[in-house]
């Protein structure tokens, strides 16, 4: 995990990766998932960063929220 930020007794796990291809985000995905079952949190968010020119900021930018295995996972794209 790259991140953990704490607020009071909260604790708020966010993974920050580079957006490689097709197998980014579910790999991200995954492996934030995993973090989050070692701090029993079930909420978590997963940045990923497009360095690709070729793509607009409305092609970079976006926000979708995702379950999986009971767990909330915001992916956030930028």
């Amino acid at each position: 995990m790259d991140i953990c930020a704490r607020y009071g007794s909260n604790q708020y796990p966010l993974e920050i990766i580079i957006n490689y291809g097709e197998k980014t985000i579910p790999e991200g995905m995954q492996q934030l998932s995993d973090y989050m079952d070692k701090l029993g949190e079930p909420t978590g968010w997963l940045v990923v960063f497009d360095r690709d020119k070729s793509k607009t900021w409305q092609e970079k930018i976006f926000w979708k929220t995702k379950k999986q295995n009971n767990q909330t996972i915001h992916v956030v794209g930028c």
